[in-house]
């Protein structure tokens, strides 16, 4: 029994051993055990030294807290009103520092600049238009043909571009950064009931009954089914409702068409889609040719920009070329100086209007015209759009124009194309006729000079024979 006993703790401690030289570390551990206590020490913990990585300027200084010295509110200048400060004498709504930019179209700054400006577009191969001021921006209208330009795909040469359409304006408050939807309600914008002409018309034949008549008493707005004042019938019957809701909506179309409707931007900035710039449209924006001429823009005003102060008051803004009745570029209104324009405006309040008058003038600040003899003035951040008045020749003009593109509509598929066969072939038949006269000016022109040539030579001959 005691070998048997001996044999198996032997056997126990083997196994223990075995199992500690297969434990998950690769270093051999030694177990040193006293009555109370049980400690476990490596080898690697014992080889470890203390880091010697210390920092050359010393130990981190705490930052203490900064004090800022107190400043009383009320001995600011800037903080105070001052009613007298109006840059602009004869304008007493228009308030702060106008740095230099309420100057003239005309000043010497900006003449120098508008030549810079058009260097550069040139020199990028591109083509320049205009350029239009503003108090803080500065327009510049190129051509859309960018056929012959260098193109920097990569972008390296110019600036970033970002791509802005016309849209309603958007105002930003900065006591409410992020305002929450305007919603109206809904019978303010839709009728509460579908309109249905025949209803209407039986409705506003029929005799109107009273709501509850009493007899013997004298007829009250009250005993007729109306308001005290006067303002609303008060039938109970359904349909009765339903014409108060009918009419109530006609008397809230009618009291709308009394204001001017919000601008539409897609009627009143519109392009050519059937002259030259009709192979642009379906196609995205060329970016990178923006960007090389807007680098060489850059790059011209900033060889003058001590001088000039262009780029540090103003925003460069690129556009294209909008129709022909859109006064929107400089030279448009100097153009149009003397004739019959509609200035669109917008503002906040959505108060909307057009306004038609003479045009007097345009500078950076303000677009002027001539209402009936008063000098009506209109600043340009509240213009969204300035058009040109038709004469009476051309509104005739182009009510011709929309008669015929009524009567292509009226015709069918083979006969338009007729119509455009005879329209071409009458051209081609005019073209042609004015090749041939031209073909026959030259025969006769070379007739004659080849008989005064002949003539000459006879001279020549005669003189000869002459001098033998």
């Amino acid at each position: 029994m005691v070998t048997t006993h001996a044999v198996h703790l032997a056997t126990l401690l083997f196994v223990a051993v075995a199992v500690d030289c297969f434990s998950p570390g690769w270093i051999t551990n030694s177990r040193t055990e006293t009555p109370g206590s049980n400690t476990r020490t490596t080898l690697l913990q014992a080889e470890r030294k203390p880091s010697r990585v210390s920092d050359p300027s010393g130990p981190t200084v705490e930052m203490e807290p900064e004090e800022f010295e107190e400043v009383d509110y009320d001995s600011l200048p800037e903080a105070k009103f001052d009613d007298s400060n109006i840059p602009i004498p004869s304008q007493p709504w228009r308030r702060g520092e106008l740095a230099g930019c309420d100057a003239p179209i005309d000043a010497e700054w900006r003449k120098e600049a508008e030549k810079m400006i058009e260097m550069g577009v040139q020199i990028s191969g591109g083509t320049y238009i205009d350029t239009t001021w503003y108090l803080t921006s500065v327009v510049i209208t190129i051509g859309m043909d960018f056929q012959e330009m260098k193109m920097d795909l990569l972008r390296e040469g110019g600036p970033e571009i970002k791509v802005d359409t016309a849209t309603k304006p958007i105002y930003y408050d900065p006591d409410d950064p992020e305002p929450e939807d305007i919603w109206f309600e809904e019978d303010e914008e839709t009728p509460i009931f579908e309109r249905d002409p025949d209803a209407e018309d039986a409705i506003a034949n029929r005799t109107y009954a009273k709501a509850d008549p009493k007899e013997g008493e004298a007829d009250t707005p009250e005993s007729l089914g109306m308001d005290p004042e006067g303002d609303a019938p008060l039938y109970v019957d359904k349909e009765f409702r339903e014409d108060l809701a009918l009419r109530a909506n006609e008397l809230r179309m009618l009291r709308d068409t009394k204001t001017d409707d919000p601008v539409d931007w897609d009627d009143m900035f519109w392009f050519d889609k059937s002259g030259p710039h009709k192979k642009y449209y379906g196609e995205k924006v060329n970016t990178a040719a923006l960007s090389t001429i807007a680098g060489t823009i850059l790059d011209a005003l900033n060889e003058r920009e001590d001088e000039l102060q262009v780029l540090a008051r103003h925003e460069v803004v690129m556009a294209s070329p909008s129709n022909p009745r859109s006064i929107d570029t400089q030279k448009k209104f100097d153009a149009a100086i003397g004739r019959r324009v509609a200035v669109r405006t917008h503002d906040p309040w959505e108060s909307n209007r057009s306004l038609y008058g003479v045009l007097v003038d345009r500078n950076a600040l303000d677009v002027y015209i001539n209402q009936k003899g008063r000098l009506v003035t209109i600043p340009n951040n509240f213009v969204s759009g300035v058009e040109l008045m038709l004469s009476d020749e051309e509104e005739d003009e182009l009510e011709a124009e929309e008669e015929l593109l009524e009567l292509d509509d009226e015709l069918s598929e083979e006969e338009s194309h007729s119509e455009l066969m005879k329209r071409r072939l009458a051209e081609f038949e005019a073209e042609l006729e004015e090749v041939m006269a031209e073909e026959y000016d030259e025969e006769d022109d070379d007739d004659a000079d080849t008989e005064d040539d002949s003539g000459g030579e006879d001279d020549d001959d005669d003189v000869i024979e002459e001098e033998n």
